[in-house]
Order: C-alpha cells, then structure tokens, then sequence
C-alpha cells in the first residue's frame, strides 16, 4: 500500500500521522481496493438516527476509543496490508512491514467496524438488561457513582465473562455417528419459568435410539422483568407464552405437532426446572458446569411414565360450570366525561 506522512505541528501528541491509500494502482494493475468485495453498509440510515435522536428528552452518544486499531486482522490476511518502509533518507534499507488492525482507506474497513460492534452487541444484550434495570431501580443520576453492591456485581460480571471463552455448544443435535432418520421417535420439550428479575422457557430436542433416550439443548429466550412490579403469576403466565411462542418458531423448522394442548403441561418443581436458571441467572462458572442447563433434568432421559405427574392441571371439581353472558344492557345515564384523559399519557404513541 502507498503511504505518506501528515504532519501537524500544533497537535500536542501525534504531531505525524502516516495515511495509507488502498486505491493506489500501477498502470495496467488492480489496487488492493479493486480485489476487496464490496461489502453491505451496516450502518444505520442517517436520517432516520437523526429523527430517532430527537424522540427523546435525553439523547446518549458514545464512541469507540481508536476503533479501526483494535480490530485485528486474521493472520492469513495480513500480507495485503504489506508496505515499504525506509529508516533514512535517502533509503539505503528498505524494510517490508504489514498492518495488523483494519487500515483506514481500506474499502472493506467500515464493515469491519460496524459488524465488530453489531456482534459484541449481540453477545452481550442478554446480560446488560438485568444490570440496567437494577441502576434504574436504585434511582441513579447519569453523573452519579453506582452503589458499592451494583459496584461489585459489575465488576465480578467483568472478570466471569472471559470463561465463556471455553463455552461451545454443538452445531448438530444429534450424536456424529447418528442420523435423524434412525430414529424411532423425537420430541421437543419447553421449560418455562419465572421470578421477580426474569422470566423465560428453555426448550430440549429429546429422541430415542434402540432403547435409550437423548436429550440435548435447542433454544433458550428470556426477558427482564417490568420496572412496573407484576404478581409472580402474572409473570410466570408471561413466560408460558414466551414457551408457546418458542414452540411455534421450532415446529416452523422441525415441522413439529402442536403441543400448546393442555394436556402437554406439566407443574416441574424449582430445582428440577432449567428454566429456573433462565429467570434467576447464574454466572459464568456455573453456566459452564450445569449440566441441567444443557441437557435438561436426568428424568428426561427416562420413558414418560417417570415423568412429573401432571398435578397441577387436574379438576379439583366435578361441579357444573355456569357462564353468564349479557346479551342487551341499556341505562339511561349519559357520561359526560371523556373516555381517555390525554393528560394522562406522556407519549401521543401511547394514546393509539
């Protein structure tokens, strides 16, 4: 890559800055930029940042400390970024250096950057929310310290994170040596559970081979509990849909029965229930060692008759049931006053 100096004499610390060209070719030659895929543009839409910005009484803004430095380039990749360096001038000792970060000028660069946040992102949106809403639930100003609870829980989340390096979860659902036609029957089975943090499901592809059973981890979702405090009922009713809603997203894709029947649930006691960990949470080293988590409690392993009863769904009564339903109501009384007050929605979104 072509390269040459900026200087800056009234910068206090990089008074020289070496920019690199990527588009610089020789006649009849491609440049590096001429071999580089054009990449999707990850970024949002400008316009539409800026009207979302303006949505909200207190806009956040945040960057990346030296962004296309920290990017690390593959190995095998780093020979494109070679170029020509020399000590002295007039240069007696040319030397051949490459770059290993993402390079400015480079075409595939901002991709890069972009889909290197989108990721880290993703990864860690599922542990944040918990933490966010204990901030805002201690009444926290922006420019105030956390608390020395909130304090230690953030930090000791710091230091468990980087074990989940050694966490892998298998690609294929099945055993190498097996194959999904060999089976004599397969099910998927959904976990559901809630607390005053967290509620979600957990779901288990569980099959049969000769006589044994299997059972493996599939899918998990959760969700943080509302400010707004909710009856655990309420909530744990809440995590029975996100189960509903995870079992019609898999029968989508393993082509499933139904299993919303009622018939199908079952009342699982706390600590045999893996969705218990999904709306407690755990940390790092437990999450690794759990075998609960990832292949479900021992008893799926067993024929169903060793299942939990089903308890909890039976009738209590053999009393007829008697529903009342209004068919015409009339009244005289006119009310005057209007059926939403505006005054009492802070968004006009709210209002619809």
């Amino acid at each position: 890559m072509l390269h040459h100096p900026v200087i800056r004499n009234d910068k206090e610390t990089t008074k020289l800055r070496i920019v690199f060209d990527a588009s610089t070719k020789e006649k009849n030659c491609l440049s590096l930029n001429n071999n580089l895929k054009a990449e999707p543009n990850l970024n949002p839409n400008i316009l539409i940042l800026l009207l979302k910005f303006r949505k909200f009484r207190i806009g956040l803004i945040s960057d990346v400390e030296k962004a296309f430095l920290q990017i690390v380039l593959a190995e095998k990749d780093r020979d494109c970024q070679r170029f020509l360096w020399a000590d002295d001038f007039p240069p007696n000792n040319l030397k051949f250096y490459r770059n290993k970060t993402v390079t400015f000028s480079v075409k595939s660069s901002p991709f890069f950057l972009a889909a290197t946040i989108k990721h880290h992102i993703k990864n860690y949106e599922r542990s944040h929310p918990l933490a966010y809403k204990e901030i805002w639930e201690g009444g926290f100003d922006w420019d105030e310290e956390l608390g020395k609870n909130l304090r230690i829980k953030w930090e000791k989340w710091g230091k468990e994170v980087h074990s989940l390096v050694d966490l892998s979860i298998p690609r294929y659902y099945f055993k190498a040596d097996e194959s999904s036609e060999e089976f004599n029957e397969y099910q998927i089975v959904i976990f559901c559970d809630a607390s005053e943090r967290a509620y979600g499901a957990i779901a288990y592809i569980r099959y049969k081979t000769n006589s044994d059973f299997h059972v493996n981890f599939v899918s998990s979702k959760a969700r943080i509990a509302p400010l707004k405090k909710l009856s655990l009922p309420r909530l744990e009713l809440l995590a029975t849909l996100i189960g509903a809603r995870l079992i019609e997203t898999l029968r989508k894709v393993h082509e499933i029965q139904d299993l919303t029947n009622l018939q199908n649930w079952r009342f699982v006691k706390g600590e045999q229930n893996p969705a218990d960990i999904v709306s407690r949470g755990c940390s790092a080293e437990e999450l690794l060692k759990n075998r609960r988590l990832w292949h479900g409690p021992h008893w799926l392993t067993l024929s169903e008759e060793n299942w939990p009863k089903n308890e909890r769904f039976q009738e209590t009564t053999n009393e007829e049931r008697v529903k009342y339903i209004a068919i015409n109501y009339s009244s005289e009384f006119q009310n005057e006053e209007p059926i939403l007050d505006i005054n009492n929605f802070s968004f006009i979104s709210k209002v619809f």
